[in-house]
């Protein structure tokens, strides 16, 4: 099985997995009462485990999780310090619930993470994705952008805007957490510790019945989340810069449930500017989709075996092809490419949501790349807009849904090559 944290990593493996993608997970997660069914750890656990099935899907590596966080406190009447769920109304009487041990200052909780992050900064990283124990979590958000300040790093974090779809631990150990702890590690859970009368409410846990709790449940909330957290990594990494001319492609710019690769400067400006001027040269036509109706833009078609000069922007079309299509598990023979589509946007034209895959079509096409031509382009792919610059690409399944949004002034100008290759199944 691949392995993805970082403490179980030899170096070989851990320069493979940053190079792949340098994106670093830090679980947030405490030593705190998680009722009497569920372990001390729980915080942790279940953050660690959400991003290992990140990193299984999306890349990256998983820093050992922070058991020391913040959390509110207040004194009892003897004077002694109570932290958390010591004093949440479901615990009663209010006490220091056993087992916790986990509570610093925010400022301390600030200097730790401070240090962690540059620590990750020296490692390599560029990216950093925290979660987990709830008060962490807020912190965390709440300097995010401070810290990108100071630090030279992308950081990610379940805001505001985020949280409303995050399905992972958002209780205290009720049913979410008590359903994703049985997911990861069903043998910690004991849930025969649970009050039998329903009557009686369990000590410390806020949220719906823990007793409700499932491993389908856990599942169904892990699955949700992943695809979430996909989608944050996608919107967070998309500009990573793809070395297509080395040996090997350093790392995969997006790799989500979004399923597309964004390559930094793929061609060379002087190969693109030589195309829109044949292009120009041959001249453009009304564009029509594949039904037959007409598109708003217009487009020139060159076809690889007419006498254009072009074969080196066939080449590379055909290099970046055969190794995109390994990153994102697609099946295609670029040797069976036969003609690029250049495309002309003037103000006001677009070219609305639409998929190259068409089953009518004998070519089969199997993958797509789109190429900006000029800067500030735009590219929108299943709703994820897109800034490209000249020479940028995106590298789909031609079975994704996309679009180029409309030209607000000026003249844009873009190409597209299809990739066939076996018939989905």
């Amino acid at each position: 099985m691949d392995e993805y944290r970082y403490a179980h990593l030899l170096p070989s493996e851990f320069r493979q997995r940053l190079a792949s993608m340098p994106l670093a997970y830090l679980p947030l997660g405490t030593l705190e009462w998680h009722g009497e069914h569920l372990p001390l750890g729980s915080d942790a656990i279940l953050s660690e485990g959400l991003m290992v099935e990140c990193a299984q899907r999306f890349g990256g590596i998983v820093m050992p999780p922070v058991y020391l966080g913040p959390d509110r406190v207040q004194h009892d009447g003897e004077g002694a310090p109570l932290y958390g769920m010591d004093y949440a109304d479901s615990t009663d009487p209010h006490r220091r619930l056993e087992g916790s041990c986990y509570w610093v200052s925010d400022a301390f909780f600030g200097e730790m993470i401070d240090a962690i992050l540059s620590q990750i900064e020296r490692a390599g990283f560029k990216f950093v994705f925290a979660d987990g124990h709830f008060p962490s979590r807020r912190l965390w958000c709440e300097t995010m952008a401070a810290r990108e300040q100071r630090f030279q790093l992308k950081l990610l974090g379940i805001t505001d805007d985020v949280a409303p779809k995050w399905k992972s631990q958002i209780d205290h150990a009720a049913r979410n957490e008590t359903s994703l702890a049985m997911c990861y590690r069903g043998e910690l859970v004991d849930l025969d510790q649970l009050p039998e009368s329903r009557d009686v409410w369990p000590q410390g846990v806020t949220g719906e019945d823990p007793r409700d709790a499932s491993t389908a449940y856990g599942q169904a909330c892990i699955a949700s989340t992943v695809e979430v957290a996909g989608h944050l990594i996608a919107k967070a990494c998309g500009r990573v810069c793809l070395d297509v001319s080395t040996e090997t492609i350093e790392f995969p710019a997006i790799r989500s449930n979004l399923d597309y690769l964004f390559l930094s400067q793929a061609f060379q400006p002087d190969v693109v500017n030589a195309l829109l001027r044949l292009a120009e040269q041959v001249g453009f036509h009304q564009g029509t989709y594949a039904d037959g109706r007409q598109r708003n833009n217009q487009v020139a078609f060159f076809n690889r075996s007419k006498t254009y000069p072009l074969g080196p922007i066939f080449d590379r079309v055909v290099e970046i092809a055969g190794r995109a299509s390994q990153m994102l598990d697609i099946e295609v023979d670029p040797a069976r490419l036969d003609k690029i589509q250049v495309s002309r946007y003037m103000p006001g034209e677009s070219y609305g949501d639409h998929v190259d895959h068409h089953v009518d079509i004998e070519d089969n096409r199997k993958l797509s790349i789109f190429c900006s031509m000029t800067e500030n382009g735009q590219f929108s792919i299943r709703q994820s807009h897109l800034d490209v610059g000249l020479g940028d690409a995106v590298i789909f399944p031609s079975t994704a849904q996309h679009a180029a949004p409309p030209q607000p002034t000026g003249t844009r100008y873009s190409f597209v090559a299809w990739i066939p290759g076996p018939t989905w199944t």
